[in-house]
């Protein structure tokens, strides 16, 4: 799914119309070549003609389009909490992808065996409101 699933989940919870397009690494390098994208990386999204990017970004206007993403301040910002330790999750993901991080499946590994599981706990505790 990427980092433009929580994205497209708002807008479908919504009833939001969007059009949905997905591109493979060669058409993404074709548009980050020809600078198409206003970071060099994706997701983003065009609201009128104007691209913009960051996941991050693009997921709380799309909650806020969708009714989903608190106006109260404080509320947004446990929102807010919530959706950058999850980001900080898929970090950890990533970095076990990434060429000449070492073997993949032991970065894995050693990703479940500690750190990653360590996280998704706290989120939990979080969500349960079982931390301070």
């Amino acid at each position: 799914p990427g980092r433009a699933e929580a994205a497209r989940l708002a807008l479908y919870i919504g009833g939001i119309d969007f059009e949905d397009e997905r591109i493979g690494f060669e058409e993404f390098g074709k548009r980050k070549a020809a600078g198409e994208l206003p970071f060099g990386s994706i997701p983003v999204i065009s609201v009128d003609g104007k691209m913009v990017a960051q996941s991050q970004s693009i997921h709380r206007y799309c909650g806020k389009l969708s009714g989903l993403y608190p106006e109260d301040p404080f509320q947004a910002l446990l929102v807010d909490e919530i959706c950058d330790a999850c980001e900080e999750v898929i970090c950890m993901i990533v970095a076990t992808m990434k060429p000449g991080s070492g073997d993949q499946t032991e970065n894995r590994i050693k990703l479940m065996e500690g750190p990653l599981p360590a996280a998704l706990k706290k989120i939990d505790a979080r969500l349960e409101g079982k931390s301070n």
